[in-house]
């Protein structure tokens, strides 16, 4: 093992362009390491260096074979890269070497994917370095997306289109949440709307806007019509030299169709602005017909916002999370099903999922549509998605962890990956569990029905005395001389249980004389635990935590009104509702049942609530799975 010197990175920096294949990494890092980044060399089958990547620390620094690196797997939004930029970097990488360390995740002993940096990487590459610094980042997927597209969007040579794409990911990155995504960037709210705008351009609009033949402000300008309109207008603006002023003079002379419109337009029958008026002036003296056409654009507009909001929240009620078309990244999202996702994941995991969103499209021409089952976590996607690495023996488990740490996509198609089949060596593989983030109104819901389901605890002595004597040491510092004892709170009370109640009441006449005879500390649980911690810690004790918890748990309005509709379905298949009401109306039952399930929430509820059903037996799996942690 070669330990790095006490000096710092940079004060260590040497020029990597002087290094050559034939050097030794240990020799590298002994001059460009700092104290805290042990090295350890390998070799493979080649003969090639690498550094052991197992146990690498949080900003360490150190040289890394540029072989041992790969891009980001989550995905770079750059998509284009100024090639005499990169010569300069090439030509400067030549000279100077790599200064500013690359910023890196580990992804196992071997390698590592590139956070920030890869233009440096990719140059390093291009001239032969064997290896370039770089500086370890232990975080999480939300996390590393976030770096990433920091780092992408505050360097030299970012198009506009390249911002605009970037705000786009770092909202659907905050599912939804605009104000947080602008305050992540550092813009204000209404440069991040703009820059959403500008998505809805169509693909002619802005290839002439990043080849700089129209600006900014005709690109939004244009981009309230529909693809077809801009397209048509396209070659004529860029022809025209069109100024921002002149578009907007333009574009104030322009009809909309009331025929398509989203909104009610009873209110528009008479207004002097509908065309259609003088249409039926025509007709009657021509025998012709025109389309009924708005020339208020302004108007239109506020009423198409107005009736998208409409749609939004009634989609909310169905489905949960709604995102509007110009705030989903395609990069970022796909489409989720049994099919891609597997029957048991999709049922009780994304279904009801909070990252499960229905996309609802806000460009004009195709405003209104909605798209469901939309996953806004690429990270949870790819994790499911992709089958995992097993080492070849008959006992090996694959398992996905929850990370309680974010059309095909309406725009873009993700095909889940098939899982390969397993070979004999790996028939013993576990079933991957399933993984859902519960949204937080629903997981609050659950976590106060189960603190109610731990209320038995109160007549239970030994459980009393053990908070007592668990309440004295956390106000006053006192440390009883039981092996294992825990220092946190609800550890405390919950490991008192498995005590005999002679050694809980010595305990506590040894915590009360501690007490008077010494000065209470001021002190605090080392971990912050609520009281619903520990209802629900309590409750892992016991063998009938499953009873009582679904004794919670009742299908009334009030309830139901907290789940979207999926999820209200899914009660209803697995609590053997919907078999119920289907067998109680007769041959037609199954159609009867499919009707209410795809109606208005509002009527499912009220069917649900007004027949007849035993549902004792029943509680969400989104519940039960906090105390079969």
């Amino acid at each position: 093992m070669v330990t790095a010197t006490e000096n710092s990175f940079y004060d260590k920096m040497v020029d990597v362009s002087e290094l050559s294949a034939s050097t030794p990494l240990a020799q590298q890092n002994e001059t460009t390491a700092n104290a805290n980044a042990p090295v350890i060399i390998w070799f493979d089958d080649n003969g090639s260096q690498h550094i052991d990547l197992t146990g690498v620390k949080d900003n360490d620094q150190f040289m890394l074979p540029v072989s041992q690196l790969q891009v980001f797997t989550l995905g770079n939004v750059r998509k284009s890269r100024n090639e005499k930029a990169f010569r300069e970097l090439v030509q400067d990488v030549k000279i100077n070497g790599v200064i500013q360390p690359i910023a890196i995740r580990v992804i196992d002993k071997g390698h590592a994917e590139i956070l920030a940096g890869e233009g440096r990487w990719l140059a390093s590459k291009e001239i032969g370095l064997p290896a370039i610094p770089v500086i370890v980042k232990d975080v999480n997927d939300q996390q590393a997306i976030a770096i990433n597209l920091s780092e992408n969007l505050n360097r030299e040579g970012v198009s506009i289109l390249d911002q605009a794409e970037s705000a786009q990911r770092y909202v659907t990155l905050f599912e939804g949440d605009r104000n947080a995504a602008a305050a992540e960037l550092g813009w204000s709210r209404a440069k991040l709307d703009k820059r959403l705008e500008l998505l809805k351009c169509s693909d002619k609009i802005k290839a002439y806007l990043d080849q700089g033949k129209i600006n900014v402000e005709v690109a939004l300008i244009l981009s309230s019509f529909p693809a077809d309109r801009q397209d048509a207008t396209a070659d004529t603006c860029v022809e025209e030299k069109w100024t921002a002023a002149y578009a907007r003079t333009r574009v104030a002379k322009a009809q909309m169709p009331l025929d398509t419109a989203i909104f009610c337009t009873q209110a528009c029958a008479t207004c002097e602005h509908n065309t259609g008026l003088q249409g039926e002036l025509m007709s009657d003296l021509f025998g012709e017909t025109a389309p009924s056409l708005c020339s208020n654009r302004k108007c239109y507009k506020e009423k198409t916002l107005q009736a998208l909001e409409v749609k939004k929240a009634e989609a909310e009620q169905q489905y949960g999370k709604v995102l509007f078309w110009s705030e989903v990244s395609p990069e970022d999202s796909n489409v989720v099903c049994p099919d891609v996702m597997g029957a048991e994941q999709f049922a009780n995991g994304c279904t009801g999922c909070a990252s499960n969103a229905c996309v609802l499209d806000d460009r004009l021409g195709v405003e209104g549509n909605v798209y469901p089952n939309t996953c806004v976590d690429k990270a949870c996607f790819i994790k499911l998605t992709t089958p995992a690495k097993v080492k070849e023996t008959a006992t090996n488990a694959v398992e996905v962890t929850d990370d309680t740490s974010t059309e095909p996509s309406a725009k873009k198609g993700t095909k889940g990956t098939k899982a390969t089949k397993a070979t004999k060596a790996t028939k013993a593989t576990k079933a991957k569990p399933v993984i859902q983030k519960t949204p937080q109104k629903v997981m609050d819901f659950h976590r106060g029905l189960l603190r109610k389901a731990a209320l038995c605890f109160t007549k239970d002595p030994l459980y009393m005395l053990s908070l007592s004597v668990a309440s004295l040491c956390e106000s006053t510092g006192f440390k009883p001389t039981i092996d294992n004892y825990p220092r946190n709170l609800n550890q405390q009370v919950v490991f008192g249980l498995s005590l005999p109640l002679e050694q809980l009441q010595k305990t506590s006449l040894e915590a009360v004389a501690w007490l008077l005879e010494n000065e209470a500390q001021d002190t605090h649980s080392h971990t912050k635990r609520t009281p619903i911690d520990l209802a629900i810690d309590l409750l892992k004790t016991r063998s009938d935590a499953i009873d009582l918890a679904k004794a919670q748990w009742f299908a009334n309005n009030e309830t139901l009104k907290l789940y979207n509709q999926a999820d209200i379905v899914a009660f209803a298949e697995q609590s053997g509702f919907a078999a119920a009401y289907a067998a109680s109306c007769g041959e037609k039952g199954e159609a009867a049942w499919k009707k209410a399930a795809n109606g208005k929430k509002s009527e499912l509820i009220k069917l649900i609530t007004s027949t007849t059903f035993d549902w004792s037996d029943f509680a969400p799996q989104s519940m039960l799975g906090l105390i079969n942690k």
